[in-house]
């Protein structure tokens, strides 16, 4: 009896599970994590043990738990309330434009006899078009659409000599990854009993581990959770149907395979499905089947190369199939457990019969998790007031309301250095000179551990007649370098008053909260948090000037 290992991964970081399409210098993540990396973890855990052979290839049981159609490594697709496994959805179901963004709205399934003529009625147009792919979670009826939030970040290289990007050595990586936080849910196929317990002991070895690319970047960390191995469990979830007529045949995964002429299988091949699923006088009925195609790529890791781009059949799409009667019963869930195509170790070529086999569906949104009490239907009551903070809580608010301030602060002082840089635009030859903004970096770099903007307001005061000049013609944000520092490092009668942040247009600290405490006073020890601000911007503009002219003095004529 086939064993199945059930398990959890939650992010810890961003993850990229990509693909080699798209720009060299930009990854998008799927949105699931691929068996094939899964069996990849596993693989590095066993030659990571003591005793483990040195030709994994050359070993009979390795070569079964990892390289053989025996067991499967299903992709873990997202987990809706952290254990619930989503699967694609058919490729097959149409929803009116107008609803999509609604929290509820009706699908109906083209893969369905009575959906196809309901479409057909009204006239199935750019108005009533295809889902887009997606995962859900199904209900009898009710689909919850599940949402899968990614992440954008820009990766800029650099110089291994100079420490930093240069032209001509300063290339710019854009990952989108999977956010971290999600939950994604898969499973283990074994044969044997005996394989799924030594899967499940390598997969419980540790519940940390690092999948995907870019690891030393910051993605990649995940945490895991096995459960013990359990017999008689299907994927889709659903009855079977009854073996006989026109029963539909939805893949779970993408499909690898290849026709009587070895061609890669992009439309539904009646003779290469007939073969593949053991059945003869198999037919295919097009009217009601629903397909796409992808590129499949991947990295061998071993190999440092990768994989051959490959044509398949999309996760999604459904194959309505002419089951003909027979003296033998034709065993779907075999066929459902031994998967179909090439690649199935990796999770290629999963599949269910007679899956969501319906005319119409709802689709709804993820129920939110309740965050206060239910009303009830007497009169209505005033909301009671919270308690207020112990004095442990309230530091500890406090002590997050200065973090995430300061995050803020960070990401304020990079948008205001890049927008005004930018606008600077043909006008850098007017800035001061480097020698001149690298004298009053000196000053902000000595007042900065006290947060004394008065020192460096003195200091561009007594500036020598030359440096003022330079300083009073430098055009930035309508008015002139000098008027703007003077302007930011001016007296405030407290620091929620002080100039620098609606130059970076931020809520000041007394307005800003966390659980309604708000970023404590400056501490005496502490620079003032004003006062520190502005001279960072201060000194983070100077330094961009710098760094545009060098930058400009460094190109060839």
């Amino acid at each position: 009896m086939t064993m199945v290992l059930t398990y959890r991964l939650t992010l810890e970081q961003p993850l990229l599970a990509t693909s080699l399409e798209g720009d060299p210098n930009s990854s998008r993540s799927f949105d699931y994590i691929p068996g094939g990396q899964i069996r990849g973890l596993l693989i590095h855990r066993l030659r990571a043990q003591k005793g483990a052979p040195a030709d994994l290839l050359a070993d009979p049981d390795v070569q079964r738990r990892f390289f053989s159609r025996t067991t499967c490594f299903l992709n873990a697709y997202v987990a809706s309330d952290g254990h619930t496994r989503s699967l694609p959805a058919p490729l097959s179901l149409h929803a009116h434009k107008d609803d999509l963004d609604k929290d509820a709205f009706s699908v109906l399934n083209a893969a369905d006899g009575e959906g196809a003529k309901q479409l057909l009625a009204k006239k199935v147009d750019a108005r009533w078009p295809a889902l887009k792919p997606c995962f859900i979670i199904p209900n009898g009826t009710i689909l919850t659409r599940l949402k899968i939030p990614h992440t954008v970040a820009i990766h800029i290289q650099r110089d291994r000599r100079y420490g930093r990007a240069r032209r001509g050595s300063g290339e710019v990586f854009r990952y989108d990854a999977l956010a971290s936080g999600q939950t994604f849910a898969g499973a283990i196929v074994c044969d044997e009993d005996k394989d799924a317990a030594f899967l499940h002991d390598l997969l419980a070895a540790d519940t940390g581990a690092w999948i995907g690319r870019s690891r030393s970047a910051g993605y990649g960390r995940v945490t895991i959770q096995a459960d013990a191995p359990q017999p008689g469990w299907r994927e889709a979830g659903e009855p079977l149907p009854q073996p006989t007529g026109l029963v539909s045949m939805t893949l779970l995964s993408d499909l690898l395979m290849r026709d009587g002429q070895g061609r890669e299988l992009t439309t539904p091949d009646a003779e290469a499905l007939a073969a593949a699923l053991g059945i003869d006088d198999l037919t295919v009925d097009l009217a009601h089947s629903v397909t796409s195609t992808t590129l499949v790529s991947s990295y061998n890791t071993t190999a440092r190369l990768p994989t051959p781009q490959r044509h398949a059949l999309r996760a999604g799409s459904v194959i309505s199939l002419n089951l003909p009667a027979t003296d033998k019963p034709i065993d779907l869930a075999a066929i459902e457990d031994r998967g179909l195509g090439e690649r199935r170790a990796e999770g290629f070529g999963r599949v269910a019969f007679g899956w969501l086999a319906a005319a119409e569906f709802t689709v709804i949104k993820p129920k939110k998790p309740e965050t206060k009490a239910q009303e009830s239907d007497g009169p209505k009551q005033e909301p009671a007031r919270k308690p207020p903070l112990l004095s442990l809580s309230a530091d500890i608010a406090g002590l997050m309301a200065t973090r995430r301030y300061a995050e803020e602060i960070d990401t304020a002082i990079g948008w205001y250095v890049n927008t005004t840089i930018a606008a600077i635009g043909d006008n850098l030859a007017a800035m001061p000179k480097n020698s001149q903004l690298g004298r009053v970096r000196v000053l902000i770099r000595r007042a900065l551990p006290a947060g004394d903007v008065a020192a460096v307001r003195d200091g561009l005061e007594d500036m020598r007649q030359a440096g003022y000049e330079q300083f009073a013609r430098a055009p930035i944000g309508g008015t002139t370098l000098y008027d703007w520092l003077i302007t930011l490092l001016a007296d405030a009668p407290n620091r929620d008053a002080a100039p620098v942040w609606a130059l970076l247009q931020m809520t000041p600290p007394g307005a800003y909260r966390v659980a309604g405490i708000a970023v404590p006073a400056d501490h005496p020890n502490d620079p003032p948090l004003a006062g520190a601000t502005a001279l960072r911007l201060a000194e983070a503009i100077l330094a961009a000037v710098a760094r545009e002219r060098r930058r400009e003095q460094e190109v060839p004529a």
